[in-house]
């Protein structure tokens, strides 16, 4: 994907400074999938979202679901 957008970013004025030469642009396009994901790790890091989840369940739903164990008598009524 790189071919087809790096010229696309430099169109639009998209790429940074040290990105606008043509030999770096040139070096963009040899870069394999791996080492580019070295470079945006860090990026990467910074824009995670804190914890597991960003979520929690209300404590009125999780109180509503009745759990059944092995022992206990088949339920009479759907539902």
């Amino acid at each position: 994907m790189p071919p087809i957008w790096l010229p696309l970013l430099e169109q639009a004025g998209d790429l940074d400074k040290p990105f606008t030469s043509p030999a770096s642009v040139i070096e963009l396009q040899a870069m394999s999938a791996a080492t580019i994901d070295r470079y945006l790790a860090p990026a990467r890091r910074s824009m995670r979202l804190p914890g597991i989840s960003t979520t929690t369940p209300s404590p009125l739903l999780r109180n509503s679901i009745s759990l059944s164990k092995g022992g206990d008598a088949p339920p009479t009524v759907p539902g």
